[in-house]
């Protein structure tokens, strides 16, 4: 006869089996639902970490490299260091908001209140700024003027009068259509990353005519303009005392540092860069937005067009587009005219980042959400990772366009995966 005692450890065990099989498919289902997926190469490839350093004298930016062996110096004021690694390694050891480190994809799941890409994005368009409030950012600008006249804004966070120039890392920040320094999820990201553990500088350009910067000729930037990116961190470079430099770019602004980064090639002196609910290509875009019919013809074009023509109507005195647009498609013909593109259908193919992707030489997070309704992240496979061994192709189920709450008071989850990025980065 079967002892109390044995029937006891025989309904512990049960118990404890039940247990643990239900709370294996609890962590299946949640995995499968709101896991993180992440595609990137195991193979060690290897990375440029290129410092700046003034040219004072007393400059001692070097000091903290001399224990390494695979030192070049290029000029007086400039000094690579190279290392092979791993990706797939030191995201899994230092980046838990894209794998945890068992290994294991990290999940973002959704504010309940925002449970649909839609949700997402509009709140992070219209409310954001009233029901989550980051805290403010401060900036020191500079107003910089090209030879052909035309004029962009930087923004540099911490200001030089509180925190002077030191050789703390640069991230170099460009926003979505039309917005700048003053955009929720710019100041979000910002404050992530100038703030303990990180303590990063940052640096946003902002566009010509957006963000309180003035419009000077009719040549706005587009889509794919690299031209003032280019001349800001060349720059920046000079101004800089022995920093590494990183990248971010948000929505049309990832599409134009990715495409810069792939202009660029091995001779980009960016150490690293994230891109952010970037369209890649602007026809596919196109397309899909097209099938999206209500929500994009009533909600996101002319929320979109309105922030462009916002823009012209500030300067009408240098730019008129009278009453010819109607759409983002109106504007993109406009665009495409200006920058001597034979069509918009050029413009597009000419602009879009996809065609770069396979000449970047430095490591890039690419963050899309599957449901994104304005960027499609179908627009680059998920295969695409291993025509390049510098890609990291990170999707989440949800979060919509430049969206990403979660939290049952939102909060941007975003900066913290690009932030652990940068990190892993530097510290490898």
């Amino acid at each position: 006869m079967v002892s109390v005692f044995t029937m006891a450890i025989l309904a512990a065990s049960l118990a404890l089996t039940a247990y643990l099989f239900f709370r294996h498919s609890i962590r299946s289902f949640f995995v499968w639902w709101f896991g993180v997926s992440v595609y990137m190469t195991a193979e060690p490839l290897q990375i440029s970490k290129t410092y700046f350093h003034s040219e004072k004298e007393q400059d001692n930016a070097l000091d903290t490299l001399d224990s390494h062996s695979d030192i070049t110096k290029l000029d007086q004021n400039t000094t690579v260091l190279k290392k092979k690694i791993s990706l797939r390694e030191i995201i899994t050891k230092a980046c838990p908001s894209i794998i945890t480190p068992k290994g294991e994809p990290a999940m973002f799941i959704p504010s309940l209140q925002l449970f649909n890409s839609h949700l997402q994005t509009l709140y992070n368009s219209y409310l954001a700024v009233k029901r989550a409030p980051v805290p403010e950012v401060e900036y020191d600008r500079e107003v910089f003027t090209n030879e052909d006249g035309s004029t962009f804004a930087l923004d540099w966070s911490p200001p030089f009068s509180k925190v002077p120039p030191n050789n703390r890392p640069v991230v170099v920040m460009v926003s979505g259509i039309a917005g700048g320094s003053h955009e929720y999820y710019v100041k979000a990201c910002a404050k992530v990353l100038i703030s303990e553990p990180y303590n990063y500088r940052v640096l946003v350009i902002n566009y010509r005519g957006c963000s309180r910067t003035p419009l000077t000729t009719t040549i706005l930037a587009h889509g794919g303009f690299t031209t003032d990116i280019r001349t800001a961190i060349n720059y920046a470079k000079k101004k800089l005392h022995g920093s590494l430099m990183f990248g971010i770019g948000f929505s049309i602004g990832a599409n134009v540092l990715t495409k810069y980064v792939g202009e660029e090639g091995s001779n980009c002196p960016l150490t690293a860069c994230a891109s952010i609910c970037n369209p890649f290509d602007f026809k596919i875009a196109e397309v899909k937005n097209s099938k999206n019919k209500f929500m994009y013809k009533y909600v996101y074009n002319p929320y979109l067009t309105k922030a462009l023509i916002n823009v012209a109507d500030k300067n009408k005195h240098i730019l008129n587009l009278g009453d010819h647009a109607k759409t983002i498609s109106d504007i993109d013909d406009i665009v495409s005219e200006s920058h001597n593109f034979e069509s918009r259908e050029e413009y597009y193919a000419k602009a879009s980042s996809k065609p770069y992707l396979k000449k970047i030489a430095i490591p890039i997070l690419c963050l899309n959400s599957i449901d994104d309704p304005v960027c499609p992240s179908e627009a680059v496979e998920k295969e695409y990772y291993k025509l390049n061994p510098y890609l990291v192709l990170v999707r989440t189920y949800f979060g919509g366009h430049l969206g990403f709450f979660n939290g049952l008071k939102p909060n941007p989850w975003h900066p913290e995966p690009v932030a652990e990025f940068f990190k892993a980065i530097e510290q490898s």
